[in-house]
């Protein structure tokens, strides 16, 4: 699994800078106490159950994955010329030879048909159920107009993130009738004077951009015009401190932000240990819980009407394992 890359060289998936161990993720993201430092907020526990585990053929290298159904997930890799069905009982190569450089994947329509954003063809590949071509949508604008590190799509069309030549970091919606068009420029430098980057997540009707650095923004963007939404974490400043948060974050890096059927799902890694810090957010945008723990655990994609969460741990050999969740103490 990779490591995260430079800043300049945009965002990496996930984050194991050692063996993920077994862990029992029930309270995680709660405001249960830790004996290691203070609690986070009270409210409602978000408790998780391992559902089945899928071991990732050494051969491929995932850069992302996203939850077909409950049985199936759908991975791919920027380095292979395909994408990985697998289930807990299959795993096989899918489209292949159909796509190059596999950069997202995305589910357009009411018969959720797959998409894939090709960075070899600066396109968006739609494919059947098969797995063999149906149409290529030229993104080729796009990618004149920035320089595509990202990409995720909600039920209206693709949003594509990257920084232009003078550095200002913009998202770019694209829709099925080939409107294109600025959904947000989130300028040229954190607070820090580090470049913008990060991941994009997709929602029902907007997508999450986690950015990697400090201070760990997650940014909901939809296509209608509205002001982007901020979270930031909330958290007090001697616990910040004692985690060296607040030497502007240069060892700690932002993970994917996922959405759950209520909040959003948050990691923060320190790249110099296992430790992370997981917040969970509610929707009007303040820090509802935090924990921290000494395990290196990285979400992946979540599929919140079913209340099913993919994380991906890596016991020796990597894996995906899928989770199911519920809430415990919600009125």
């Amino acid at each position: 699994m990779r490591d995260f890359a430079s800043p300049a060289a945009g965002p990496a998936p996930f984050c194991f800078p050692r063996a993920l161990v077994t862990v029992v993720l029930a309270s995680v993201i709660s405001g249960c106490r830790d004996n290691a430092v203070p609690p986070g907020p009270s409210g409602p526990t978000l408790e998780l159950r391992e559902l089945y585990s899928i071991p990732v053929p050494d051969s491929f290298q995932p850069t992302g994955a996203t939850i077909l159904s409950p049985d199936t997930i759908l991975a791919w890799s920027s380095d292979a010329d395909h994408l990985l069905l697998a289930s807990h009982t299959n795993v096989r190569p899918f489209a292949e030879a159909v796509v190059q450089r596999p950069l997202a994947v995305g589910f357009a329509g009411r018969d959720r048909r797959l998409e894939v954003v090709d960075l070899a063809k600066r396109a968006i590949v739609e494919l059947s159920r098969d797995g063999t071509a149906i149409a290529v949508h030229s993104l080729q604008s796009v990618f004149e107009s920035i320089e595509v590190e990202t990409a995720a799509r909600d039920r209206r069309g693709w949003y594509l993130g990257g920084p232009d030549e003078s550095g200002t970091y913009h998202v770019i919606f694209c829709d099925a009738g080939d409107d294109t068009r600025r959904a947000v420029s989130l300028g040229r430098k954190l607070e820090d004077e580090r470049p913008i980057s990060g991941y994009l997540s997709p929602e029902d009707s907007s997508v999450l951009l986690s950015l990697l650095r400090w201070p760990f923004e997650v940014v909901r963007v939809d296509s209608r015009g509205r002001p982007p939404i901020r979270f930031r974490p909330e958290l007090p400043p001697k616990f910040a401190e004692a985690l060296g948060l607040v030497e502007v974050g240069r060892n700690w890096i932002g993970q994917r932000a996922i959405p759950l059927d209520t909040g959003i799902l948050h990691g923060i890694a320190d790249l110099r240990s296992d430790r992370r810090v997981l917040i969970r957010y509610a929707e009007q945008g303040h820090t509802a819980a935090y924990r921290t723990l000494d395990v290196p655990v990285g979400m992946v994609a979540s599929l919140p009407e079913a209340r099913l969460l993919l994380a991906a741990r890596n016991l020796g050999h990597l894996e995906f394992v899928l989770y199911s969740w519920h809430w415990v103490g919600r009125s």
